[in-house]
């Protein structure tokens, strides 16, 4: 019996041994084989999403800095870019047609389409909102196409053209007084001031002036701006003296340019 036990354990303890040893180094095989995928895999990842992200990167700042005032040509956006390009439309649609003789009698659709552009015109001045009013753009046309227009439209032989004209001037110095400093000057002083000191002025056209005039009266804080504005300007004319002067000879029934500033 106790070689029966002797020469059973050797075998028992050898298959233990040889199976620990066996289980060990499995272990450290697959431990060994998966140690260079485990850190290769990680490092694949890390080549592939820094890959990635390199080109993601360059198209992703291409979309972000893609200047847009380019393709908007300066304009907030694509609705404020057909805003201007009506506005100027119509600004020079009122400048259109009327051009031949004074003496001749005008076509009858170029005076109704000076007559209906001048009408939008008006609406969309006396309906501006901060973004029409603050906009580079929009105040750069106004000087550009709407001044021009106005200062044709406003000596022509028709009388609803010359209302509709002086109405819109008459916005303008409510709206935006601030950027047409220059212009304003210009009108008064080339234009109403002229036709309230020609003799040869219509009875309308000096009439349409007065109400103009009457107009900016009613608003005390237009007549201040225009003190401070000119007056007190040394490099600007006396406009509200001027204004003041021209009104006062109209009381008198005195039509002599000699009597301005007497």
């Amino acid at each position: 019996k106790e070689k029966e036990t002797v020469s059973i354990i050797p075998p028992a303890a050898d298959q233990n041994g040889t199976k620990v040893e066996s289980l060990e180094s499995a272990q450290d095989d697959a431990a060994a084989a998966a140690a260079p995928d485990s850190k290769a895999e990680p490092d694949s990842m890390e080549a592939t999403t820094v890959e990635e992200a390199d080109a993601k990167e360059p198209e992703e700042a291409k979309a972000v800095v893609a200047p847009k005032p380019n393709s908007m040509n300066g304009f907030p956006s694509k609705q404020h870019r057909k805003a201007w390009l009506l506005f100027r439309a119509m600004c020079k649609l009122s400048m259109k047609g009327m051009e031949t003789n004074p003496s001749q009698q005008a076509d009858p659709v170029a005076v109704q389409s000076k007559i209906l552009s001048l009408q939008l015109l008006l609406s969309v001045i006396m309906n501006a909102g901060p973004a029409f009013r603050t906009n580079d753009k929009f105040v750069q046309a106004i000087r550009q196409y709407l001044c021009v227009s106005l200062l044709r439209n406003s000596t022509t032989n028709v009388p609803r053209i010359v209302d509709l004209s002086l109405q819109v001037f008459v916005q303008l110095i409510t709206h935006f007084k601030d950027h047409l400093k220059a212009e304003i000057e210009v009108f008064i002083t080339k234009i109403f001031l002229r036709i309230l000191e020609s003799a040869n002025s219509t009875f309308h056209h000096k009439s349409v002036v007065l109400h103009v005039f009457h107009q900016l009266c009613l608003d005390p804080d237009a007549l201040i701006e225009i003190f401070l504005n000119y007056d007190a300007d040394f490099d600007s004319v006396d406009l509200f003296r001027h204004i003041v002067d021209a009104l006062a000879r109209c009381a008198k029934g005195s039509t002599n340019p000699q009597m301005i500033g007497s």
